[in-house]
Parts: C-alpha cells; structure tokens; sequence
C-alpha cells in the first residue's frame, strides 16, 4: 500500500462527493471542485468562486502484522476576488467553507460516507489537535493585501488496508 496513492484517492473522492453535492443543491454557492496542489493562485483565475481540494501529509499506522491505517487530512480551500470592506460577499464565502464541512462531516447525524476507489474500509474522522494550530478558517492578510478570500474546511479520513 502506497500512502499516496491512498492519499490521491481520497482527495478524488472528496472532489467527487462535494461535485455530487453541487449536483444536488446542497450549497449555497455553485462550484466545480477541483484536485490541486496549487497553494497560489493569480488574481485573474479567481473571478469565479474556486473550490480546490489538496491533502496533506498521511499518517501511517500498522493495525497488525497484516493491517494497515493510513490518516489523510484534507484542506477544501475556497477561493475568490473579494474587497474586505464588501462584507456580503466575504459573508456568503465563509459561510460556503461552512456549508462544505458541515456536508463532508454530517449526514443525518453522522459524517458522509465517501467512495474511495480500490478502497473500503474509509472512515470521516475530525482533525486532529496538532492540525489546527496555527489554523485559520480564513486568511485575512491575503483579504486585506491582494483582495482574496481564502478559506479553508479541514477534515480527514481513515483508510484501513491490508
């Protein structure tokens, strides 16, 4: 099992389910949500809401000798040209990051199950302590100085493997 092919699944996944939620009108906003590992982005590609799915570092654990977990954190990061002094719009963005972790992390009362390829054993688990330090729901400094909102739903998930 190669932690990053399990990583790439589930952010495909992730990208997949949040698309479905477009499909099904469970945002707000519209948007196509795509994978990227692009941390910047130039102003001009950001007249339109953009919604980027990136995955971090994934945590591997042996369940025993023949089992394996590996734990994806992943950052939905929703952007767009905004003004900070246009509070409407910077409002509907943050409450969007809200509506996509709220949908990734509750369905009914538990968190949506998510269809991983080649992998089924995939559990929504909350991010851990150490991955909210220094965590911001929004980067402000990027609002005051280049006019774009950025924010950022943080979830993981489990994939257990042998």
């Amino acid at each position: 099992m190669n932690p990053s092919e399990v990583a790439i699944a589930v952010a495909d996944a992730v990208v997949a389910t949040l698309n479905a939620g477009v499909s099904a009108a469970a945002f707000s906003t519209s948007f196509a949500a795509a994978r990227s590992y692009e941390t910047g982005v130039e102003l001009e590609n950001c007249a339109a809401v953009r919604v980027d799915v990136l995955f971090g570092f994934p945590a591997i654990t042996r369940q025993d000798r023949a089992s394996w977990s590996v734990r994806v954190p992943i950052d939905v990061a929703v952007r767009q040209q905004a003004m900070a002094s246009n509070t409407s719009a910077c409002d509907a963005l943050a409450k969007l990051v809200g509506e996509i972790w709220d949908y990734l992390s509750n369905d009914g009362g538990k968190p949506r199950e998510i269809t991983v390829t080649d992998y089924d054993d995939v559990s929504f688990d909350e991010p851990a302590p150490d991955e909210l330090d220094n965590f911001v729901p929004y980067d402000g400094r990027l609002l005051d100085k280049a006019n774009l909102f950025v924010g950022v739903a943080r979830v993981a998930y489990e994939v257990k493997a042998t």
